[in-house]
């Protein structure tokens, strides 16, 4: 059977200015439960995973997630989307890190080339958590980038 559950676990707003005050905002409307047919599974935290205000030019700022199978055996994968094409997305560079059950790097680029990273399969109990971190480069702090923004929503997805 195959069950595609979409979670909006991050929805973030960047935003970019000339000034100190923030340039990257993130607001979070994460679910700490998610049901679906035989599929159950946790996501922590329930609240932002990455701390984004006051992101500028030079700024690099992280968060950890864990997503924990509850029932049937399942094959999760982690997409992107709302990322857009503009030069402020294309600007910020991300890295998503799996750290357990194993660990290794699912993706590293611009914000704009992530598509959905396969975490494995997940027995009953067992847990996925990835480090999502996000740089913007010191050398690209054009002004261009001022007043752009960017949603991103992180969604989970469970195939069984």
């Amino acid at each position: 059977m195959r069950v595609v559950v979409a979670l909006v676990l991050l929805a973030i707003v960047i935003s970019a200015t000339a000034i100190t005050t923030a340039a990257f905002t993130a607001s979070s409307t994460n679910t700490a439960k998610l049901v679906m047919g035989d599929i159950v599974f946790d996501v922590t935290p329930a609240g932002q995973i990455v701390e984004t205000s006051g992101l500028k030019p030079g700024a690099d700022r992280s968060g950890t997630v864990t997503i924990t199978n509850r029932y049937v055996p399942a094959s999760f994968s982690v997409g992107f989307t709302g990322i857009g094409t503009s030069a402020f997305a294309s600007t910020l560079q991300l890295t998503i890190t799996q750290t357990a059950p194993v660990s290794r790097q699912l993706y590293s680029g611009s914000l704009t080339g992530v598509g959905s990273l396969s975490l494995g399969k997940l027995t009953q109990g067992q847990s996925a958590q990835l480090t999502i971190r996000f740089l913007w480069p010191s050398a690209n702090a054009d002004a261009a980038l001022q007043g752009q923004s960017v949603p991103l929503f992180i969604n989970w997805n469970a195939t069984t």
